[in-house]
């Protein structure tokens, strides 16, 4: 009744109260599913662990709000291990597996994300070098000068490069 009338948080109470002395885990399941609609993720989280532990009929459900519960509060890898074990049940393995996906393309645009920004920043870096390498010894203090980060990343770059170049030519040799 308190679900239809979504009153989560009049329930809250008399569940806790109700699941702590309930002979399965089917009432932490529920607080779960209240505690969950209320955005309390953190305390939804341990209803449904308790809900599992206690024993339920769909525990691939549970597993599947678990792994929510985390990911909501920003903790995408923790909560694929989640999704993974809800994966392991008939009845909840496409949803875990298409939120699988969605967090590992997530991964995926941020690494491209990072490797784009790292690119842009290496470009620039290379045109501070460049307008230094033009002006030669007549520019201005200030412009001209190549900023101590981009230093750093040009040093970097130059390692890689040469790596790159001892690798090619190791695996020429062989």
């Amino acid at each position: 009744m308190w679900r239809q009338a979504r009153e989560y948080d009049r329930a809250i109470p008399i569940l806790t109260a109700a699941a702590n002395i309930a002979p399965d885990g089917s009432l932490y399941e529920k607080l779960g599913e209240a505690y969950y609609s209320e955005e309390q993720y953190d305390k939804a989280e341990k209803a449904f662990r308790k809900a599992i532990a206690k024993g339920i009929k769909k525990p691939g459900n549970a597993y599947v709000l678990i792994a929510n519960s985390l990911y909501e509060r920003g903790k995408p890898r923790a909560a694929i291990k989640e999704f993974k074990k809800a994966a392991e049940y008939p009845y909840s393995r496409k949803t875990a597996k298409g939120w699988i996906r969605f967090i590992n393309g997530e991964f995926e645009v941020a690494r491209k994300q990072a490797e784009f920004k790292s690119k842009v920043k290496l470009d620039e870096c290379k045109n501070q070098l460049d307008r230094k390498k033009r002006m030669g010894a007549e520019f201005l203090e200030g412009v001209g000068e190549i900023s101590a980060e981009c230093v750093t990343i040009l040093a970097k770059e130059e390692e890689r490069q040469k790596a790159k170049k001892a690798a090619a030519r190791k695996k020429k040799a062989s």
